[in-house]
């Protein structure tokens, strides 16, 4: 049983759609994070290892090819295992993937780690969107998913936070 409650509109709604909503929102501002924070540490990296800007150019490419072989692969393990199962196994690999890329110390390791991460990167877009429209109300759905996908692109206004508040890379 969910607890109901009247939204603005006057309308009873259940709780679990807008948690739901609200979580995949934010899984996928993590996901926009997670893709920023090599950019952001590129420079350091350069700094200690004593390397030029061309040679971190792999590593951003296995990335984005993860999250192009990611974005099929969670699609598809969605449709098989279901779309919360794929969303949580995505989160949980690009968060632990991006941990270890702490431990990387040379481009190879970051570029083999930075693949795998993509993998969880690319997954968790498609199982948020979906999850998000099959939980909400018919007359919601366009809403619910627009306002997940939205989310990528807040990931922007949060470097532009940390910028204003001295936090450095």
């Amino acid at each position: 049983r969910h607890t109901r409650f009247r939204n603005v509109t006057g309308v009873q709604t259940c709780a679990l759609p807008i948690l739901l909503v609200a979580a995949t929102a934010l899984t996928i501002i993590f996901d926009g994070l997670d893709n920023q924070l090599l950019g952001a540490a590129i420079p350091s990296m350069m700094r200690e290892w004593s390397l030029g800007r061309p040679a971190f150019a792999p590593v951003l490419a296995a990335a984005l090819f993860g999250m192009m072989i990611g974005g099929f692969l969670g699609g598809y393990i969605g449709d098989r295992l279901g779309r919360r199962v794929a969303l949580l196994g995505s989160v949980i690999s690009f968060g632990a993937l991006t941990v270890a890329l702490s431990f990387s110390n040379d481009v190879t390791t970051l570029t083999i780690l930075r693949f795998f991460a993509g993998l969880g990167l690319g997954g968790a877009m498609p199982n948020a969107a979906a999850l998000a429209s099959e939980y909400v109300p018919l007359r919601r759905r366009p809403f619910a998913v627009t306002l997940t996908i939205v989310c990528i692109r807040s990931e922007e206004h949060t470097s532009e936070l940390q910028s204003r508040f001295g936090i450095s890379y």
